[in-house]
């Protein structure tokens, strides 16, 4: 009885004295710029590999570039989602950041598809889905830019 009362007052203690999210605009500062930092390598990364897509290899190269690249932002959110702001500028631009990114996850998924599609036919298709998915990919970025903008002034 005692050993497991004891274990419950440890559970407890663990529990109670768990560090919290730290509640400020300079974490979430501080965390925006860190995953920005590390989405960069990414970004430059999937750059290279939808340079050229002639090829089914080429093609294959860069539907792989873009899910590690959708893994990659889905990082970049996660991180973002426990922060808390101070004041609602900051608190305003972490919103506007999670949409953008979530944004820009649908623009990938998009463009994925029409990857699977020209490597399905040969090439000879899924123009109108990369389209698609570069206009949303576009307003996406915007998004970011004008995020960042409010987080970090």
């Amino acid at each position: 009885m005692r050993r497991l009362s004891f274990f419950g007052l440890l559970v407890v203690t663990a529990l109670v004295s768990a560090p919290a999210a730290r509640a400020s605009d300079e974490s979430v500062r501080a965390v925006v710029q860190q995953q920005a930092d590390r989405q960069t390598t990414e970004d430059e990364k999937f750059a290279k590999a939808v340079k050229k897509l002639n090829t089914k290899a080429q093609l294959r190269k860069a539907r792989t570039a873009t899910k590690k690249l959708m893994a990659s932002i889905d990082t970049f959110h996660d991180a973002v989602v426990p922060e808390r702001a101070d004041t609602e500028r900051v608190a305003e631009g972490r919103r506007e950041l999670l949409d953008a990114l979530n944004l820009y996850n649908r623009g990938l998924g998009k463009l994925d598809g029409a990857l699977r599609e020209a490597i399905r036919d040969g090439g000879n298709s899924g123009d109108a889905k990369a389209k698609s998915a570069l206009r949303t990919l576009t307003k996406a970025l915007k998004q970011i830019k004008s995020a960042a903008r409010k987080i970090h002034n």
